[in-house]
């Protein structure tokens, strides 16, 4: 049978899942430090919602779908939450991350009500379902390459580069699945391989909080659907998804080839790095409920987590110095606050996390609302799906936070409400041109004329804003690149000249000046890096060093206090400030410092200020014959070795040995 073409808006909108692809697709070099913010996919998203809110102005975008309580529940809370991010551009400490974050929701409310004006449009439906399931195929055989590709010892390795896209693909799998289990489906022998393909890649990312949030989602899907779909479920074929579903989960748990191999379950083991996650986690908490107390009204602005770490962090350490979790993550960047919830209490405060909560409070008074009416598996799959995602919110460090994932989310919102926010009123629209401007229908028609309007101008907004981002990181690779620090110098200034917040290219660009002996340059650009996020004991290392070999002795000594304010159980930082305290002639305070790292790691202290003192072959030599010292590739943190060794290079090159 013959069907009419669909207009270009509707096709083009069932290519939403392809921006889940847009990091594996060939594109501006950028650097392997970065902090904060990336730009790739929000430049994407922009680009795809602006073309679409061009479309939809041609079609003349149409209120009338949405109901009235889509508009109060889903709408309104979310149009508030974006306005209140963007004020808090005005007091966060990175107005960068502040605007970031703004035009990422912002774009997630476009993207929602682009895809609430598809779903209506069969044909346009079955396409979006079938790429989207394409596109889980797709992700899940990128992943499954990468795991039977990676020796077992950097399994964590793949856990941290295909976590985020198992927690996407967890999302969108009880959907899959209410594609492949349904009586009416079409194509459901598909469905059943997209969904299974999925999940076998959610295993193969060794992400222990989407396994188990996969197995929460089906269970979940399955039960909603007994409950209220009964009667449209083929049990046959949901039969044959849970056998294989349990197969696959069994079968892959299984090592087949002794202790070596990776899999989800040794995860959860209770070795040191597998715990060490978990403890990091608790910290990351206590630090984001203690931005709250300090900024209980305004937060302490939109994503800036780690642009304020270090103050926040500080002001925790000061109440909590003998917590013993401070010990862990000195050399690494904290990623965000691994809690949605707590990461947006403590930057949007009180009127923000209330205005969040609104909105998840208006999905599931619309799901209440619907409880007795009969519903597509489709839509209670949604629902599962939003579920799985805003329980693994809770404890990973993506959720919204990354844009693919977030459109995931809202995709499955827009399959949610089309049933579940149907009212007995929607929303009144006026044909009437002429009404009179204090009407309902004015306004109303206003909505539908200058709303796309709107849409266009907040993405050309974003496309400019991860244009410049894409920009300046792609200025610190080609300044990373260069071996010579003239030649290097020039693209630095562009980064810096474009985004002058940017933590990771004043520390790259820092580093470079204090390894050609350029101190004095050096300094203002480490002290920066720190003030923007990059607030490690490495850095403030490196801070100090670049100011003892300056000869400011005295900034130094600051620099060193203020960073074991934030590290007071730094067994590295508090050797160093040891050994520059001994070479200042303050033995008895140099001996003070270094009892002080004793007490927290006895082998550890020893062999750091053996390397500090004596040199790295010194401590080789000791480490060969007495049991007491560390191997030197076994100091923690490992990043700090590096560091040690680019100081010693410069100002005591006697204790340097190439061979390190």
């Amino acid at each position: 049978m013959f069907r009419p073409r669909q207009p270009l808006f509707y096709s083009l909108t069932a290519f939403w899942s392809v921006l889940l692809l847009v990091n594996f697709l060939p594109a501006v070099p950028q650097p392997g430090l970065i902090i904060g913010y990336l730009w790739k996919v929000e430049f994407a998203l922009a680009l795809f919602l602006g073309a679409l809110s061009v479309l939809l102005a041609r079609r003349d975008f149409d209120p009338k779908i949405y109901s009235k309580n889509e508009l109060l529940l889903i709408i309104l809370p979310l149009l508030a939450f974006v306005a209140w991010s963007g004020l808090s551009i005005f007091w966060a400490e990175s107005w960068r991350f502040a605007a970031h974050h703004t035009l990422l929701w912002a774009c997630y409310l476009i993207f929602y009500l682009l895809v609430r004006q598809t779903l209506g449009k069969p044909n346009a439906v079955d396409l979006m379902l079938t790429l989207t399931g394409t596109t889980v195929f797709i992700l899940s055989a990128i992943g499954v390459a990468e795991y039977l590709s990676t020796p077992p010892e950097n399994a964590g390795d793949i856990s941290l580069r295909y976590g985020k896209y198992a927690e996407a693909i967890v999302a969108l799998l009880p959907v899959l699945i209410a594609l492949a289990a349904g009586k009416k489906s079409r194509r459901p022998a598909l469905f059943l391989i997209f969904a299974l393909a999925g999940w076998i890649g959610v295993i193969a990312s060794l992400a222990r909080t989407q396994f188990l949030s996969g197995h929460a989602a089906a269970a979940l899907f399955f039960a909603l659907a007994v409950l209220f779909a009964r009667k449209k479920i083929h049990f046959k074929r949901a039969a044959l998804f849970a056998a294989a579903f349990l197969l696959i989960t069994v079968l892959s748990q299984i090592s087949f080839s002794g202790n070596r191999q990776a899999t989800t379950l040794k995860r959860f083991s209770a070795d040191t790095n597998n715990q060490l996650s978990v403890k990091v986690r608790f910290l990351f908490w206590r630090i984001a409920v203690r931005s709250f107390r300090d900024h209980p009204l305004t937060g302490i602005g939109a994503d800036n987590f780690t642009p304020a770490y270090r103050t926040t962090r500080d002001r925790y350490v000061a109440t909590h110095r003998r917590d013993p979790k401070l010990i862990h993550y000195e050399a690494i960047l904290p990623e965000r606050a691994h809690n949605e919830y707590l990461q947006i209490l403590a930057e949007l405060g009180a009127p923000g996390f209330f205005l969040f909560a609104a909105f998840l409070a208006g999905i599931l008074w619309l799901f209440l609302r619907r409880r007795k009416r009969s519903v597509s598996l489709v839509a209670l799959a949604a629902a599962a799906g939003m579920t799985a995602f805003l329980v693994s919110s809770a404890v990973s460090s993506y959720s919204f936070r990354v844009p693919a994932n977030g459109v995931c989310f809202f995709f499955l919102l827009a399959l949610f409400t089309k049933e579940f926010g149907i009212s007995d009123f929607g929303l009144r629209i006026s044909d009437d041109e002429g009404a009179d401007k204090h009407s309902p229908a004015f306004y109303q028609n206003a909505v539908r004329r200058y709303l796309p309007a709107a849409a266009v101008v907040v993405c050309a907004a974003m496309l400019v804003f991860s244009g410049v981002r894409g920009a300046a990181l792609y200025y610190v690779w080609e300044g990373s690149s260069q071996i010579e620090l003239d030649a290097a110098r020039p693209a630095y200034e562009k980064a810096l000249a474009l985004d002058g917040d940017d933590g990771g290219a004043h520390f790259v660009f820092g580093q470079r000046l204090f390894l050609k002996g350029a101190a004095d340059e050096a300094v203002p650009h480490l002290r920066k890096a720190i003030d923007r996020g990059v607030a490690t004991t490495v850095s403030y290392y490196y801070l100090a060093a670049a100011e003892i070999y300056g000869g400011r002795a005295a900034d130094a000594e600051q620099t060193f206090l203020e960073g074991l304010r934030l590290y007071p159980r730094s067994v590295f930082l508090r050797t160093a400030y040891a050994a520059f305290l001994k070479s200042a002639g303050r033995a008895a305070d140099a001996e003070t410092e270094y009892q002080k790292a004793f007490r927290i790691n006895q082998h550890q202290a020893r062999s750091w200020y053996v390397a500090e003192t004596e040199g790295m072959e010194k401590l080789s030599l000791l480490a060969a014959t007495d049991c007491r010292y560390t191997e030197t590739m076994e100091l923690k943190p490992t990043a700090g070795i590096y560091a040690l060794l680019d100081f010693q290079q410069l100002s005591n090159p006697q204790l340097f040995r190439e061979k390190f």
